[in-house]
């Protein structure tokens, strides 16, 4: 009985994986269709086929779920290499396919080159960018909770509105990048490279390895916030429980050349 029911079990798995490969090919050939017919890739390429494609990429990522970190990495690759998320100009407008509310959660991505591309919005919750390269591109309002970018190149990259929280930014590179109203409560910031970084109105309650020195390499750093706050979703900004704590901690900051913010190290990461 044992052994039948492992045999049952194991049948049911491969007949599971067989099916979710099958969701993944067809989904492939189906894209590679309308890029040939429709020209999506193309600027004049046909606007009702891009929202066909928009809406078969956000039903085959909810389909996948066996093993989602590898096949969701499969989609996202296809889509760069097809040029269909990347812009032009500095104008993320530009881009043939908008992923806002894809779900991409837990997808390995480590090592990635995705450069100028549009990730408005996309939710990567619990994902893997180690070492990825992500140079301007742009992810405001991005779900990143627990996202880990590991030595990620960062630089220029637009965060802003992020939720970053426990996300983890160790030796990451975020020169240039904008962090402005982001949600970096408990992120891990172990030797990353904050120089220019905009941290007007960035939440950093709880930050981890946040060192003063690199803190003070980020532009606007006095306008963040690191004491308990609470988002105004109508007004898009945090709003402080305790002002008066908040600017004594800015003050601390400011009259500090070495240290870590609040002393919360890595070890309570």
């Amino acid at each position: 009985m044992f052994i039948t029911k492992r045999i049952s079990d194991k049948t049911l798995e491969i007949n599971e994986k067989n099916h979710q490969d099958e969701i993944l090919e067809n989904y492939l050939e189906s894209m590679e269709k309308l890029l040939l017919d429709y020209k999506l890739s193309n600027d004049d390429g046909d606007n009702q086929a891009r929202n066909v494609a928009r809406f078969k990429t956000l039903t085959v990522l909810r389909r996948l779920t066996s093993n989602p970190e590898q096949d969701k990495s499969i989609i996202l690759k296809f889509l760069r290499d097809t040029e269909l998320i990347q812009f032009k100009n500095n104008d993320h407008e530009t881009s043939k396919l908008r992923l806002a509310f894809c779900d991409f959660q837990k997808a390995n991505l480590g090592g990635i080159e995705l450069e100028i591309a549009n990730l408005i919005a996309v939710n990567f919750i619990g994902a893997s960018f180690k070492k990825a390269n992500l140079r301007g591109s742009v992810l405001i309002a991005a779900d990143l909770r627990k996202t880990d970018f590991t030595k990620a190149d960062l630089r220029k990259v637009d965060l802003s509105g992020s939720v970053l929280l426990r996300a983890n930014l160790k030796e990451a590179d975020l020169r240039d990048a904008n962090l402005k109203i982001a949600n970096l409560k408990e992120a891990n910031f172990k030797e990353a490279n904050l120089t220019r970084t905009n941290l007007e109105g960035a939440y950093l309650y709880r930050a981890k390895c946040l060192n003063i020195k690199d803190l003070k390499s980020a532009k606007n750093w006095e306008k963040a916030i690191f004491t308990r706050a609470k988002l105004d979703k109508d007004k898009f900004q945090w709003i402080v429980e305790d002002k008066e704590n908040n600017e004594l901690q800015v003050e601390i900051i400011r009259n500090s050349t070495s240290g870590i913010v609040g002393g919360i190290m890595e070890s309570s990461f």
